[in-house]
């Protein structure tokens, strides 16, 4: 078998967000009847191979090179981020540019970020559904991104923002970052608290478990105490994207022509 798919994550040294990944790409795998992560054989279609950017192994290199060694003459790389910036646009060419004459005869392919998708919109208001907020509840809504270096990349995700918003009627949302240069969580909560809000809803957009998900309450809980309203403060913490169906559902779409098929199964 000469094909692959090579699935990237950033990488966490939290088992519980490898876990997660593990099983986006199983089942993503499965919808699109590939091989496991083994390396194993569906149909002699495709084998399907994953990485690690960092925190954790295989590296790219250590896959890329142990595919090659395999056979693999034609690898599509599918990087499981939800915006490009400098992971996808610096770091990871980077490594395929170290790899140099071991690609000198296998063509390399990618798929884009998918975090603009319809289907990761569904699965981050799903997840605010479960968290309680319906269209009539009070509060407003904050969409809070991992964050970023790159101006494209938070105009992409304030975009999903605005349509996030128009897509499911939500009345007040506001944005804000964990990193980077995008305007801080603690800035965006402090400003509605001064503003007069009281309840707030906090909507992850990340993808997996890791230390963002996991320091996530405390940020919020000493942002609105230094604002001078924790005691009167509602919060509402929502869950991570994770492996919402619609999430797999938006990453087998994006794999699908150069695996030959339609995603089984489509999510209504």
């Amino acid at each position: 078998m000469s094909r692959c798919v090579l699935f990237i994550g950033h990488g966490t040294t939290r088992p519980a967000g490898r876990a997660e990944f593990f099983e986006l790409v199983r089942q993503v795998s499965a919808r699109l009847r590939m091989g496991s992560m083994s390396g194993g054989e569906a149909h002699g279609r495709v084998s399907v191979r994953h990485a690690f950017l960092e925190f954790a192994e295989p590296t790219i290199a250590q896959a890329i090179e142990d595919a090659v060694t395999s056979g693999i003459r034609e690898l599509l790389l599918v990087p499981v981020f939800l915006f490009a910036a400098r992971h996808l646009k610096h770091d990871i060419p980077q490594q395929l540019r170290a790899l140099g004459e071991q690609l000198r005869d296998v063509s390399v392919h990618s798929t884009a970020a998918v975090g603009d998708c319809d289907g990761l919109l569904d699965a981050a208001y799903a997840r605010l559904q479960a968290a309680g907020f319906t269209r009539g509840t009070d509060g407003t809504v904050v969409l809070v991104a991992r964050g970023n270096h790159d101006p494209q990349a938070q105009a992409a995700f304030e975009a999903v923002a605005r349509r996030l918003q128009g897509r499911f009627a939500i009345p007040k949302l506001a944005w804000a970052y964990l990193s980077g240069t995008g305007v801080p969580l603690e800035m965006v909560l402090a400003r509605l608290s001064h503003a007069g809000e009281r309840t707030f809803w906090i909507l992850p957009y990340l993808w997996f478990q890791g230390f963002l998900t996991e320091t996530l309450a405390e940020r919020v809980r000493r942002a609105v105490d230094f604002a001078g309203v924790g005691a009167a403060a509602r919060i509402r913490i929502a869950a991570h994207l994770g492996v919402h169906p619609r999430a797999v559902e938006a990453v087998a779409q994006s794999i699908a022509p150069f695996v030959g098929l339609q995603p089984s199964q489509p999510v209504q």
